[in-house]
């Protein structure tokens, strides 16, 4: 891979973080204010009987701590995501790959507490919720990118139309610029 595939990849990696930081902060928030629910409503919950033949009690106990991860993981991952949005972290480095994990990770636990929360209140809504985010998820992960039309020399990234416009059409160096000499450079 070349310096300026490293360099760009580095940029959409830069872009990536500085998109994902302000929905894991908001998604951090969100497993706080939740957590705060469960706990001042534990009573309403136990109420609502069995969540699948478990125990009402252990099932919010699991329930407290999936929810408590999320809202670490989300916001872990806001942190790191700050540092690689900065710059601060190498690219490529384990420390950038961490971070992008990281939101991915959040993003599941989220969701698979939403699921844990729907339960016991309605098991055909977790139901069609679960089918949904796997249905989903497997469609994300199939089709991950951009997929180029056949013939269009593309390998994804960028689309067709800017790559043949950079080639036609060169940033100037600071010495072609118009208006300018090679005394004046």
């Amino acid at each position: 891979m070349s310096t300026a595939e490293i360099k760009d990849r580095h940029e959409r990696a830069i872009r990536f973080h500085q998109q994902s930081i302000l929905v894991l902060g908001f998604l951090g928030g969100v497993s706080f204010t939740t957590l705060s629910l469960i706990i001042t409503e534990r009573t309403t919950i136990l109420q609502n009987g069995n969540a699948l033949g478990v125990p009402p009690e252990l099932y919010i106990d699991f329930l407290t701590a999936w929810v408590s991860v999320t809202g670490v993981v989300c916001v872990m991952a806001s942190y790191q995501g700050q540092r690689a949005a900065a710059g601060w972290l190498a690219y490529p480095s384990v420390a950038e790959s961490l971070a992008q994990y990281l939101v991915g990770i959040g993003y599941l636990m989220f969701i698979g507490g939403l699921i844990l929360i729907l339960l016991p209140f309605s098991p055909l809504g977790s139901f069609a919720a679960t089918v949904a985010a796997i249905t989903l998820g497997t469609l994300i992960a199939l089709a991950p990118g951009h997929i180029p039309k056949v013939g269009s020399g593309n390998s994804g990234g960028q689309r067709p139309k800017e790559e043949e416009k950079r080639k036609e059409n060169p940033e100037p160096k600071p010495h072609e610029r118009v208006g300018s000499t090679k005394s004046e450079a």
